[in-house]
């Protein structure tokens, strides 16, 4: 009977991932990522002079997102609450969220929306292959790095204005970056992959904790 029941497992997982192979079907992405931040240029010495954040951990669920920015003297955490289409600073001693102001998000939404393109090459980031694409944004040049691996469910970001994570940059098609390099004339910053967990979180993880309040755009450092 026990040798009847393994056959039958595996039997039932052979033919879910011959069926999710066929259909060429990935699913999207839930989980965490853990980045290394690091700077290099003329002003990089500088740049650390004000110890910077240096380590970005993403944790995606669904539509939300928490951004926690780590090893700086200012470490943050923000929350997109997709329900709400709002994205939020935390500040956990004072029990408070601060978003955007309507003054800075009109003043946003109105410049030209950037596209990244593919550069007609590959590199192996974290022992993924990955396409590297490129886009122009103001006076920095970018370089993504992203496969079809990691990917978000666009569905949840349609007719969503304040969501802004970089899997959203137009042309990547909700494909996770796993590096990511910003070059300005006196400084480059690469944001690279260190982790990878695939997890599943509750729900209640990707809201705001009771008793606090939403106030507008926190301005501190």
């Amino acid at each position: 009977m026990n040798a009847f029941r393994t056959i039958l497992i595996f039997l039932v997982f052979t033919i879910g991932s011959f069926l999710i192979a066929q259909n060429g079907e990935i699913p999207f992405f839930e989980g965490t990522l853990t980045y290394q931040v690091k700077f290099n240029g003329a002003s990089a010495d500088a740049i650390r002079m004000n110890e910077p954040n240096n380590e970005l951990e993403l944790h995606i669920k669904d539509g939300s997102y928490i951004v926690n920015l780590k090893g700086g003297r200012y470490p943050k955490t923000f929350l997109y609450l997709n329900d709400r289409d709002v994205e939020v600073s935390i500040n956990m001693q004072e029990k408070k969220a601060y978003k955007y102001s309507p003054h800075t998000d009109l003043n946003r939404e109105n410049k030209e929306v950037p596209v990244a393109e593919f550069a007609d090459k590959t590199a192996e980031v974290f022992g993924t292959t990955c396409d590297v694409y490129r886009m122009k944004k103001d006076n920095a040049y970018f370089l993504f790095y992203v496969s079809d691996d990691y990917r978000v469910d666009l569905k949840f970001y349609e007719d969503k204005k304040r969501a802004k994570p970089f899997f959203l940059v137009k042309g990547l098609e909700g494909r996770i970056p796993l590096k990511i390099v910003k070059k300005t004339r006196d400084l480059t910053v690469v944001t690279l992959i260190q982790n990878i967990n695939l997890r599943e979180f509750d729900k209640e993880q990707f809201e705001l904790p009771e008793g606090f309040e939403i106030s507008n755009r926190d301005y501190r450092p």
